[in-house]
């Protein structure tokens, strides 16, 4: 068994993660790889690979420096030791176009800032753009992830759930770019779906992007909070009963959706005495990011009747209702206060997802615009 150390000097976080990625697919399909965490020493360990075990060290955090394989199979280290020169060429790539069939119709938008289109033909609304990967294999890992989010975003606009096999892929490496002018956006005559400006935006950078601002990651990580919890609900919409174990963890969802944006907010902070350190206040930046765009009497019925409800459910177990509707129902009173009443639900509450959706809403808007002016 022979150990393989190769000089990387990545400059940068993104420049590392391309490293991997592209190291990743010099390595081929027959590669598997049990990640195995952990660092000790400024080393970090990444677990087993078919050709090793596979570590790297770093002088700067996130930055890697060298590259290690530790017992490597003899027949093996030509290859491996290739893999990792290629993998060095962060910048040579294959640009690859896709050509997404959404499953919904949209009113077209064409926006000159965006590679990414959305446009009509024979019935059906596509999204076509460009991707940059270094393999098929890449590429699919990168279009699994990417199509995830698509799916959460959209869900925003169209409020529902779709399976990812709904969203056909068709990939090419010559581009067949659509041109388009004013005259040939139209609306559907039947049910039709707007994605704002904004919202094209947010897929183009979903879809170009290799890497993102921590306020894109952020929201993306509340729209895929937000497309999880009417997912669940809409997964079961043909058995009532399965249905209806999942609403008490759908409506707590769908107010943590918020939280990623909340996290955002810059508020105030206090130190604390024994410590020394900075007290962050959750709660006061829900309700500082709700306040930007809900009424003062709207934000204390959110963070009275479904923040606390929320919280309540995750850290105490105690469920928003112990009786479900199923044709039939009649009132509780809960045993553990003696006080409330136990209400039937079937769905996620009306007025939380309105609320959750406008919010989120508003800050791609804000968000995404600020991040191409």
């Amino acid at each position: 068994m022979t150990n393989i150390v190769k000089k990387i000097s990545c400059n940068s976080i993104c420049d590392s993660n391309l490293f991997l990625r592209k190291l990743w697919s010099e390595l081929e399909e027959g590669n598997g790889w049990n990640l195995l965490v952990y660092g000790k020493n400024q080393k970090i360990f990444l677990g087993s690979s078919n050709y090793g075990m596979v570590s790297f060290d770093y002088e700067k955090r996130g930055c890697i420096n060298n590259i290690y394989f530790d017992n490597v199979a003899k027949k093996d280290v030509d290859f491996v030791k290739r893999a990792i020169d290629n993998a060095k060429n962060i910048d040579d790539y294959c640009v690859y176009y896709i050509k997404i069939e959404l499953p919904f119709f949209v009113c077209d938008i064409y926006d000159d800032k965006t590679y990414t289109i959305i446009y009509n033909e024979n019935k059906k609304s596509y999204i076509y753009s460009k991707i940059k990967a270094y393999s098929m294999k890449d590429l699919n890992f990168l279009l699994s992830n990417k199509l995830s989010a698509l799916r959460a975003l959209f869900s925003i606009y169209v409020n529902k759930a779709f399976p990812l096999n709904r969203f056909n892929v068709f990939v090419s490496k010559v581009e067949e770019r659509k041109r388009l002018d004013d005259s040939q956006s139209f609306m559907s005559q039947n049910d039709y779906y707007i994605i704002p400006r904004e919202g094209l935006i947010f897929a183009d950078l979903i879809i170009s992007k290799e890497s993102y601002s921590r306020e894109v990651r952020m929201l993306i990580n509340s729209i895929h909070q937000y497309y999880f919890a009417i997912s669940q609900e809409e997964m079961n919409k043909e058995n009532i009963v399965d249905r209806l174990s999942c609403i008490n963890v759908a409506n707590s969802i769908m107010v943590s959706a918020l939280e990623p944006l909340a996290s955002l907010e810059k508020c105030s902070t206090t130190v604390c005495e024994n410590s020394n350190q900075k007290n962050f206040s959750v709660v006061k930046k829900m309700k500082q990011l709700l306040s930007r765009y809900l009424d003062e009497g709207v934000v204390w019925y959110f963070m009275k009747n479904y923040y606390e409800e929320r919280s309540k459910f995750f850290h105490e177990g105690k469920r928003q209702s112990e009786e479900y509707y199923i044709g039939i129902c009649w009132p509780q009173i809960d045993e553990t206060d003696g006080r409330n009443i136990f209400v039937p639900r079937l769905s996620i509450d009306y007025n939380l997802l309105n609320f959750v959706n406008f919010v989120i809403q508003q800050r791609v808007y804000d968000i995404i615009l600020d991040n191409i002016m």
